[in-house]
């Protein structure tokens, strides 16, 4: 048996100055958390928008979550409501350009950052410019462009907005923004990548975190007693 493996984890929790059940809870939630069904190595992508008759709109973007074939939709409802996250494997393929950025609150350029997120109704502006600086490979122009920004960086909450921009003579004007920011449950992502069953027996290790917490309590307490600072 490869001690080692195992004991790994027990000197991190306490190295750290965190209870070993405390830091196996808190592993549990997060391998429960809808962003991990978003691909790791994201990039500016391509998709499309399609309106609907009661005035809500259909985003989609292949290539972004785990799975074959899967889609990310996005659907902005009329008004001030709520965006609608889930997946598909079907989307109507005529509709109108859309694009999505990643964006890192504390890691994107300002000026983009701004650019991309910080619009009201109204607004005139340069979308092809905007998605050529965050690095969309090909753009063209359109009547009507929408560009979603997603920020999922925080790994508690995220957040997403919505910017639609029509042609006007030879400007574009913003003509709805959708503005999202919760916690990733909010994602009515259905459980692709993550496992039921694998979620269900991580509850049966708590017994065992306790054990081990019990059994080091006299190494954390001398390191909680030692102070943050000791090695």
């Amino acid at each position: 048996m490869n001690r080692k493996k195992y004991l790994f984890p027990v000197l991190l929790a306490v190295s750290t100055g965190q209870c070993i059940t405390s830091h196996y809870h808190d592993e549990t939630v997060d391998y429960a958390n809808p962003r991990h069904e978003f691909k790791s190595g994201k990039k500016t992508i391509p998709g499309h928008a399609v309106s609907r008759t009661d005035g809500s709109t259909d985003i989609y973007f292949a290539d972004i979550l785990e799975g074959k074939e899967r889609l990310l939709k996005i659907t902005t409802p009329p008004g001030v409501k709520d965006l609608h996250i889930t997946d598909t494997y079907t989307a109507k393929t005529e509709g109108s350009d859309a694009y999505l950025v990643f964006v890192d609150v504390c890691c994107t350029d300002q000026d983009l950052f701004r650019e991309l997120v910080l619009h009201n109704v109204g607004d005139r502006g340069k979308p092809l410019e905007i998605l050529k600086q965050a690095g969309a490979e090909s753009t063209k122009p359109a009547d009507r462009i929408t560009i979603v920004s997603l920020d999922e960086s925080n790994i508690f909450t995220f957040s997403a907005s919505v910017t639609t921009w029509k042609k006007e003579a030879l400007d574009y004007v913003v003509e709805s923004v959708h503005i999202e920011v919760g916690p990733y449950s909010k994602m009515s992502l259905p459980w692709r990548e993550r496992s039921y069953v694998v979620f269900g027996l991580r509850q049966f290790g708590y017994p065992g975190t306790v054990l081990l917490d019990i059994l080091t309590s006299p190494v954390q307490l001398l390191y909680l007693a030692a102070g943050p600072g000791a090695k």
